[in-house]
């Protein structure tokens, strides 16, 4: 996934470890060992999402992400912390100022699922807005009942290895396969980003969107070279009431409510609730961690053979101050 992220922390190992741990997911990373350099890589640079360590002589983290909120609020932030400083998480959050957190120590696949989501969120709260509106200006003519696809390719990295005759075969094959399972296309397919592709095709059933789904992340033969795509797949029918922009819009939204590649999700007002409903959830849990809402239950473990207790198993418990009882399944 194309995006421009920014490493913020004063200890130069947390980001050559975050680095390291984000190798082969195609980010262009930008580094700073205070708040006022990374304002000034802001400055230059058009950064989708940051990453800052709390805790910096001079300026905070939560102080750095809160001028970032003000002057560049595009992008996505992400405050690292250790558990002494929830308050401080906990304030940014409720005030805006960050998007979500990181705990030290952090674990490598959170962070990956992290910053993938954040970069995604960058591209719907209007970065890359030149590209996408071009897209939209070109659908503006459609004007019968049509669907809105958008892939993205997951694994970015292997992007990164074609050259422009690759890139255009890769097309040309996406074009055929997304064909075969829609009939003609309305428009062509589009990169509108390095790892994004839109195009706009006949209304099908459920069933031909999941093959397609499949379908395109079966491995593509470019010449001498086989590129294996990970391809998540979101698509938005289309309204007369709304414009194309809000068309577009709401396929990504259905894109970033996809977990994995070779599935695909229809945009629905439930698919838009379920994303404020699961940001609304992290942010009372960052709440809960300072309030202490978290307990453990003890549940015994029976033998089947001589019903004796043979041992037990821990629960994670919150009580919600709204909710009530959340039962957490944990791993």
């Amino acid at each position: 996934m194309h995006c421009n992220l920014l490493l913020v922390d004063d200890e130069p190992n947390v980001p050559r470890s975050i680095r390291r741990a984000l190798r082969h997911e195609g980010y262009n990373v930008f580094t700073a060992n205070s708040g006022s350099e990374a304002l000034s890589v802001l400055a230059s640079q058009p950064i989708d999402v940051i990453v800052s360590d709390h805790r910096m002589p001079g300026m905070t983290g939560a102080e750095l992400l809160t001028k970032v909120s003000e002057a560049h609020p595009d992008t996505v932030r992400i405050m690292l912390s250790g558990q002494a400083d929830m308050e401080a998480v906990v304030q940014a959050v409720n005030e805006g100022s960050i998007y979500k957190f990181l705990t030290k120590p952090w674990s490598n696949d959170t962070l990956r699922s992290i910053v993938a989501e954040a970069a995604a969120v960058s591209r719907t709260n209007g970065k890359n807005n030149a590209t996408h509106d071009g897209f939209a200006n070109t659908i503006q003519h459609i004007d019968t009942p049509a669907r809105l696809i958008v892939l993205e390719v997951r694994n970015a990295s292997v992007m990164s290895f074609l050259n422009p005759e690759q890139s255009d075969l890769l097309v040309a094959q996406l074009s055929d396969r997304c064909a075969s399972h829609t009939g003609d296309l309305l428009h062509p397919i589009q990169a509108i980003d390095e790892t994004l592709f839109a195009f706009v095709a006949p209304i099908v059933d459920h069933e031909r969107m999941t093959q397609l789904a499949q379908a395109v992340t079966q491995p593509f033969y470019l010449g001498d070279q086989i590129a294996p795509l990970r391809l998540a797949t979101g698509y938005a029918d289309y309204d007369e009431r709304e414009t194309t922009d809000l068309w577009l819009r709401r396929a990504l939204v259905a894109l970033t409510a996809t977990s994995f590649s070779g599935e695909v999700t229809a945009y629905t007002e439930n698919v838009q609730d379920d994303l404020h409903e699961r940001h609304s959830l992290e942010r009372d849990m960052r709440s809960g961690l300072t309030n202490q809402e978290f307990f453990l239950q003890l549940q015994p473990q029976v033998c089947g053979k001589t019903f004796k207790i043979k041992g037990a198993e821990s629960l994670c418990r919150w009580m919600h101050p709204e909710r009530g009882l959340i039962k957490l399944h944990c791993q």
